[in-house]
Parts: structure tokens; C-alpha cells; sequence
């Protein structure tokens, strides 16, 4: 659960069951949607001390919010947190979807276009031509160019039935989606599989493989994508279960 954490959200975050002594014996995990770090005291009433918190009640900390949306502030020596690198804040990670963000988009709205084009009979593109001229070519043009756009625009209505007017006539145009459709998705997944340091094989891309390099390949998951992040974990368990210290 916390190596899920730490890849979709960039950070991981536990809070520390400790003894009467004050010693650490369980980790419970926080979800990170409802942590946030950073904002002052904002009118929190409970008592400061009966929670056992420290410092400056107004100073910048974790806050951990409830079921009912009441926040509670927390101590960072009572949290286990792991994290990658964040550009702006030093507490808090990033999650490597961040930067994927374009490339997600992508892909969502290729498999949409593609879903969309065969359930309306995979019609290619096409081309309007009117026999007639036009009185006011400019406003003539926008009102069929907005209608079009209306009932046949975006990817949920690539491929809808045309019904045309006044002699128009449709001349379809040869495109070739479905090779531009596949190099797409390759280069989707490529991208994706790079953020996280995964070599393609693992996820049965044998493109330009053979026996020896897909041996290697696999081989390098457990040599040089794995261990960075255990050793992220490990370290940041031998720092924060001794408090920072």
C-alpha cells in the first residue's frame, strides 16, 4: 500500500503508534489526498499540549483531515514520511503522473477516438462542397462551420451519420489513422514506462529484442529500477523511526 502511495501520489506518509515511553510500535498509514503540509494555525481550538503537539502552534506543519473535514495538526517527528523530489517544497513529493499528465490525456483520447470512429461505423474524414455561392461568403461559412462542429465536433461524434442540404455533396479523404493510431499508443506506453524506469519488455514490448537483451532487460528491473526505491525506503525508516535523529 505505501509503495502505491509513493508511485501514483509521489509521497507516502505513516503516522507512528507509539508506547507510554514514547517508542514506536505500530505505522499506520495516511492517505496522502488527506494530508497537506504547510498553513498556519487556523483557528484550532483542542488543547495544543493534551495532544501532545510541539512547537509554535501557528508555525507551518501537517495537518490530517477527518471524515467530517476537520483538520488535525500533527508533528513531523510522529510521521514517516516518504517522498520524491518536489521542485517547489521540500516536505512534500511529486508524483511521476505529474509530468505524464500530456501524455495520459493522449492516450485517454486515442482509445476514445478509436471506441468512438467503430461504433459509428469507422467513416473516415471528409470534405463539404456546396453548389451554390454564397451572399455573405464570411457568415455563410461560420454558421455551417459552427453546425458542423455542433453535431459532428470532438471525439464523441467522430464518425456520426451526415445528413446534407441545398446539393451539398461529402468527398472522404484517405487517412491513415490506424497506423497513426498504433505508433501513438507505442509511443504512450514507451513514455510512461520511462517516467518509472521500467524497460519495455517487462510489459511485452519485444520490439527490436532478442534472446540475450530480453534476458538483461529483466535482469534490470531488480538491478536498476527496484533497488533505488528500496534504498529510498530503508533510509527514510532509519531516519524517521529514530525522530530525525
Amino acid at each position: 500500500w505505501m509503495f502505491t502511495m509513493w508511485f501514483v501520489h509521489g509521497m507516502a506518509v505513516a503516522w507512528k503508534e507509539r508506547d507510554r515511553s514514547g517508542t514506536p510500535t505500530q505505522l499506520h498509514g495516511l492517505h496522502p489526498t488527506r494530508l497537506r503540509y504547510g498553513g498556519p494555525w487556523n483557528g484550532w481550538t483542542y488543547g495544543w499540549e493534551e495532544l501532545g503537539l510541539k512547537g509554535d502552534p501557528k508555525a507551518d506543519r501537517w495537518w490530517w483531515r477527518r471524515n467530517n473535514g476537520e483538520e488535525i495538526p500533527l508533528n513531523r517527528e510522529d510521521l514517516v514520511v516518504f517522498h520524491t523530489v518536489h521542485p517547489k517544497n521540500q516536505e512534500i513529493g511529486l508524483s511521476k503522473l505529474e509530468p505524464l499528465r500530456a501524455t495520459l490525456e493522449n492516450e485517454a483520447a486515442a482509445r476514445k477516438a478509436n471506441v468512438a470512429m467503430w461504433e459509428n461505423g469507422g467513416k473516415p474524414s471528409f470534405v463539404l462542397k456546396h453548389p451554390g455561392k454564397f451572399s455573405n461568403y464570411a457568415k455563410s461559412v461560420q454558421v455551417l462551420a459552427d453546425q458542423f462542429k455542433r453535431k459532428h465536433g470532438g471525439v464523441e461524434n467522430w464518425g456520426a451519420p451526415l445528413v446534407l442540404e441545398e446539393g451539398m455533396e461529402a468527398f472522404p479523404l484517405k487517412v491513415e489513422n490506424d497506423l497513426q493510431y498504433i505508433a501513438t499508443r507505442a509511443l504512450n506506453r514507451e513514455e510512461t514506462l520511462s517516467a518509472y524506469d521500467v524497460p519495455p519488455v517487462s510489459v511485452g514490448i519485444l520490439d527490436n529484442s532478442g534472446n540475450n537483451n530480453v534476458v538483461e532487460l529483466h535482469r534490470s528491473i531488480y538491478r536498476d529500477t527496484m533497488p533505488p526505491v528500496y534504498r529510498t525506503f530503508q533510509s527514510t525508516l532509519d531516519h524517521d523511526l529514530r525522530d530525525g535523529t
